[in-house]
């Protein structure tokens, strides 16, 4: 997946969007195999209270645009 996001990054076209997204599905499937176990590292990040948050924020996702300026970790942006 980052191979790839860097791939985009440095050539952001259709094709290295699309294997992008191919490879964010294949780590997102891939994830939800062990998103149920919410022990120790995973717990000590919050990382289930931090994904899988339906639904999402559009709204505040597009203020973080606009603005440049958000923090991904805040509480006001767990949805976005």
């Amino acid at each position: 997946l980052v191979s790839e996001a860097n791939k985009f990054i440095a050539a952001p076209d259709g094709s290295s969007l699309n294997n992008l997204r191919t490879a964010y599905r294949s780590a997102y499937y891939k994830y939800q195999t062990v998103n149920l176990f919410g022990f120790g590292p995973a717990e000590d990040q919050a990382i289930r209270s931090n994904f899988n948050i339906f639904p999402t924020d559009t709204n505040q996702i597009r203020n973080n645009i606009s603005s440049g300026v958000y923090n991904l970790g805040s509480a006001a942006n767990v949805a976005a």
